[in-house]
């Protein structure tokens, strides 16, 4: 064992240069892995305790659409849905607490079915026990701050009354109706006996902490008007958009505690590219590790040939590269993760996350199980790079190995080696990312497909390149027929060594295309939401100013309704009621939507159907994403009952409020007399004007009665919303310097191999007279051929790929993106791969070429 330690050692001490480039691609691959899941996983976290406050983590929650079927019957339903793993009831009242007998305080009950388990997370127990089903139901938990009160115990007795009858008050035809109080009917009361108490969290904080948690049955039954509620939670991988479409048809869908933070068509754009780079890192890294390992061992071939005749066997000398590789992949791991973990939290410092810029994270939790699959893929992997090329060299003699004299190794050794390194990046690889990565199996069947369409992209090209010696040199040779006449020597060199080892130049090639590709994708993403946006203003924002006044002194109607007889302006757009059905909902003046530019314009018979029945126009975000069509009837809850609105138009013409641009206007009447809402005063207003008179009509708006709080021209709310765009994807320019720096190493590691290895090359040819200058063109020409095959192979692969990407937008996001090829952006990410690749050059030349020339001819390597 202290043999193979050293032989390790001194592998280690004869390339030091070699062994650090080698342990920073696993480090940096790793790291950008680690820091993205760590980043991703916090900003989830975070957004989701300020979602959900007191609660625990329920994905949806249900309002059944009429009293048939029961709530059991419901809830055993969707427990046998093949979408969704847990189903309970929760119910919220108050009752009374009463010592002889006098009442003493209020406090909050929740009733939970089933009980016991806590299967969403709503409580902790600190003393004592949890329910369980088989217990009566006069068994709570109570939270510490009224057993304090109460000088409570597990064990522990104590009465309580529910409330008196309240009159229930209901909305009527726009008014507040009060019901029948029903006399005579005795206050219900019990005995409840204390089985736990819980700790301060969550459920246990609500009502200053005087909390009762209890069967569904007991609230149910002491409670006035519970609300009872179905919450669920999802399998994972199950496409969120296509469940609550499915559960829409029998319920009202609430997502204002939803769990599922990330999930909008924007942020699921974001975050699923987010995971796609963190694999394309990965991939990177073990790309730089797979070849170095390889050529490494082809470098150290006659190394091996001289321990086979000393008597070494193969197992022996397998071991010694396997411990190599071993401890390269366990270190690089460990600080990859140690750096994976500093770059999660210096983003995080940052205010940068996995949803974009002005997203708070306040919680740095681990995921362990995440990180552990990341260190295993990075171990196994870095263990495949030496283990195929060592399977082979089982197969050689001694003879033939020490007959090796240059970095072209015996061609039973390096044969199938490229394609054992595709099937394992290009295939195996991402297939074990994506199971660690349950997001990109969320976006669901269409996202996976568009995925699958863009990666076989990726894999043909380089499955030409790397397995079609005659293409690379056919390619590499044109710049070589260029620089013949101006660098003869160095251009002849190039082409030598092309013809003898066309995948050393086709290695680095697909390590930069990988990036270059990448950077392609985003710059084809980036200019696809911004036409998206920009084909939105010119609809819905250009010629308006959008105005908002403080919500505690609004405008009046007699006030904007003389705004209309300025000049200038074509329209004013109240937005003077808002409701969630659940999608949000404004109401405003049918007729105001019939004018120059508006969503009704030249019809007028929908503007009076639209006052006279209840009818909606929804943007047309809203209508891709709830797949809303014209004429469809949409199920409103109003009250107790339900009511029904019609989709009479698409259109974004209406302007723009709501971030997402997912949205419905009605007519205000109808807010006014199903919702009871007060419709006659409104904050925000949407004004089309002449942009001629745009002064003037802005000094008469500062002049209303009501106080203004802003008012925005929305061609400066589409420049905002561009420069949102930029801001969000810094992040992504942040993770593209990093795989760029990944991609430049591993080319600078294979370089510095292939001079290693022609050290007594390079000895003969500096004493024959070839001066230092000349090998740094030689390794500098080398590098052009590089950059030139990886510019021809990024815009080749990169441009169809972009269309599908694009198309992958609109599966996931469910925006309807226009296609954008960034031709401009094509070209400049060309020539930065380019300079990418010379500059990689660069350290090589200069280490190779600072040996002396006697002590490089008597090299044995």
């Amino acid at each position: 064992m202290r043999l193979l330690f050293l032989l390790v050692w001194k592998h280690w001490a004869s390339s030091p240069l070699r062994l650090l480039l080698t342990w920073f691609g696993v480090v940096l691959g790793v790291a950008i892995v680690t820091g993205i899941h760590v980043l991703d996983h916090n900003t989830i976290l975070s957004q989701l305790e300020q979602r959900r406050g007191d609660f625990g983590r329920v994905d949806l929650e249900l309002r059944p659409k009429g009293s048939q079927p029961s709530l059991d019957e419901r809830r055993q339903q969707l427990e046998q849905h093949g979408d969704i793993e847990r189903v309970g009831l929760l119910a919220q009242s108050r009752i009374q607490v009463i010592e002889n007998a006098a009442v003493v305080q209020q406090v909050s009950i929740f009733g939970l079915a089933p009980v016991g388990g806590d299967w969403f997370g709503h409580y902790r127990v600190a003393q004592g026990r949890d329910l369980n089903r088989l217990d009566p139901e006069h068994r709570v938990l109570v939270s510490p701050v009224f057993a304090a009160a109460r000088g409570l115990q597990p064990g522990s007795r104590f009465q309580v009354l529910a409330l008196p009858l309240a009159k229930l008050v209901d909305c009527i035809d726009g008014r507040l109706v009060h019901a029948k109080e029903q006399v005579g009917q005795p206050v219900p009361g019990a005995q409840l006996e204390v089985v736990g108490i819980l700790e301060p969290f969550r459920l246990a904080r609500q009502n200053a902490g005087n909390v009762i948690i209890s069967s569904y049955g007991l609230t149910s039954r002491l409670g006035r008007s519970p609300s009872p509620i179905i919450q669920v939670n999802r399998r994972a991988g199950v496409d969120p958009s296509r469940l609550v479409t499915e559960l829409e048809q029998d319920y009202f869908v609430d997502r204002q505690r939803s769990a599922m933070i990330g999930e909008r068509a924007d942020e699921r754009a974001f975050r699923n590219g987010v995971k796609v780079l963190g694999c394309l890192a990965l991939i990177l890294g073990m790309f730089v590790i797979f070849h170095t390992l390889s050529y490494s061992l082809a470098e150290k071939i006659r190394r091996i040939g001289i321990l086979r005749t000393l008597g070494a066997l193969p197992g022996q000398i397998a071991r010694v590269f396997l411990l190599d590789a071993f401890l390269i992949s366990i270190l690089g791991s460990i600080f990859g993760l140690l750096a994976g973990l500093l770059l999660a939290w210096v983003l995080k410092e940052a205010g940068i996350t996995t949803l974009g810029l002005g997203k708070s994270v306040t919680t740095f939790e681990l995921p362990w199980s995440q990180l552990a699959a990341i260190a295993m893929l990075g171990v196994f992997f870095t263990m495949l790079g030496a283990a195929f090329p060592l399977m082979k060299v089982r197969n050689l003699s001694p003879t033939r190995i020490l007959y090796v004299r240059d970095l072209a190794p015996p061609a039973d050794l390096m044969r199938g080696v490229n394609v054992f390194m595709l099937l394992i990046l290009v295939v195996a690889l991402p297939l074990a990312y994506l199971a660690m990565t349950p997001l990109l199996s969320d976006a669901g069947r269409g996202a996976g497909i568009v995925l699958l369409q863009a990666g076989g992209i990726v894999a043909v090209f380089f499955a030409v390149l790397l397995l079609s010696p005659r293409l690379v040199r056919t390619i590499g040779g044109l710049p070589l027929r260029l620089s013949r006449s101006a660098l003869p020597l160095a251009s002849f060199l190039v082409g030598k060594n092309l013809l003898r080892a066309p995948s050393r130049l086709a290695t680095p090639v697909c390590g930069l295309t990988l990036v270059a590709l990448a950077m392609l994708g985003l710059a084809g993403l980036t200019g696809a939401l911004k036409e998206e946006l920009r084909d939105f203003a010119k609809e819905g924002l250009h010629g308006r100013l959008f105005v908002r006044f403080a919500p505690d002194k609004p405008l009046a109607e007699s006030d904007w309704k003389a705004l209309k007889n300025l000049e200038g302006v074509h329209s004013v757009l109240p937005m003077s009621a808002i409701h969630h059905m659940p999608f949000i909902a404004f109401g405003t003046d049918s007729e105001d939507l019939d004018c120059k530019g508006g969503a009704l314009e030249g019809r007028p018979a929908l503007v009076t159907k639209m006052k006279d029945r209840r009818c909606l126009v929804i943007s047309r975000r809203l209508a891709s994403l709830k797949g809303y069509e014209l004429g469809q009837m949409l199920p409103v809850l109003a009250g107790k009952r339900v009511q029904h609105y019609e989709v009479i138009a698409i259109s974004d013409k209406d302007g723009f409020f709501p971030d997402e641009r997912a949205y419905a206007l009605a007519d205000r009447t109808w807010f006014k007399l199903d919702f009871c809402l007060n419709v006659d005063l409104a904050s925000d207003f949407a004004v089309r004007i002449d942009p001629t008179r745009k002064q003037e009509i802005e000094r008469a708006l500062r002049k209303l009665p009501g106080k203004l709080a802003w008012i925005k021209p929305g061609e400066g709310i589409e420049e905002f919303h561009l420069a949102d765009i930029d801001r969000d994807f810094f992040f992504f320019d942040i993770l593209l310097l990093l795989l760029l720096i990944l991609a430049g190493t591993g080319q600078v590691n294979l370089i510095t191999l292939a001079t290693i290895s022609r050290a007594r090359e390079i000895g003969v040819l500096r004493a024959l007279g070839m001066t230092r200058g000349d090998f740094v063109r030689v390794l500098l020409l080398e590098a052009s051929v590089v950059g030139l095959i990886t510019a021809l192979l990024t815009i080749a692969a990169g441009l169809p790929m972009i269309l599908i990407l694009i198309r992958g937008l609109r599966e996931v996001s469910g925006l309807e993106v226009p296609f954008y090829l960034p031709v401009s952006a094509a070209l400049w990410i060309s020539a930065v791969s380019f300079l990418v690749a010379m500059a990689a050059s660069l350290l090589p030349a200069i280490r190779a070429t600072g040996l002396p020339a006697a002590v490089a001819v008597r090299s044995s390597e």
